[in-house]
């Protein structure tokens, strides 16, 4: 199977935005104390917002899809940013998921390289993201495959 990174389109919306739904509980922290209808009110304004700020264009999607069916494998999701202490521009990863079925398969791999491509291309020297600690393979796969490293780790607890 060969697979090719594009750029995204709105017609992409509802792909990502399924994709979405489905792996949205990577990004929230299992220590949280979220009820069901939290979770499920958080997943479709997060998908409402998507789809402005990809129409707005202040929201950037790559597609990995396979290249002869053109069936979708994975997405990612960029932003430009600008770092609060020097002020300089930056990539930040706002979101990777990949299709179940798109595991093992370098989806993931050939997203984030399109992202450091796509940063250089800019002019851009510096790319970041936020995985949390449940996430552990994500954030051992940028590590270890990719060189990035943690920069800061959000502590919670609550007070009884």
């Amino acid at each position: 199977m060969e697979i090719i990174i594009r750029s995204g389109n709105l017609n992409d919306i509802p792909f990502i935005s399924r994709l979405l739904k489905a792996y949205l509980d990577f990004s929230l922290s299992p220590l949280r104390r979220y009820l069901t209808h939290e979770i499920e009110k958080c997943r479709s304004e997060f998908c409402n917002e998507l789809k402005k700020r990809l129409e707005e264009k202040t929201l950037i999607s790559f597609i990995a899809e396979e290249k002869e069916s053109h069936s979708f494998l994975g997405f990612c999701l960029v932003e430009d940013v600008r770092d609060s202490v020097t002020g300089e521009d930056e990539i930040y990863v706002n979101n990777i998921a990949v299709e179940e079925s798109a595991m093992g398969k370098r989806v993931s791999n050939k997203l984030l390289k399109r992202v450091e491509e796509y940063a250089i291309e800019r002019g851009i020297p510096v790319v970041t993201g936020d995985i949390t600690v449940a996430n552990r393979r994500s954030m051992l796969f940028a590590m270890r495959y990719f060189n990035y490293k943690p920069e800061k780790v959000v502590l919670l607890k609550y007070l009884e």
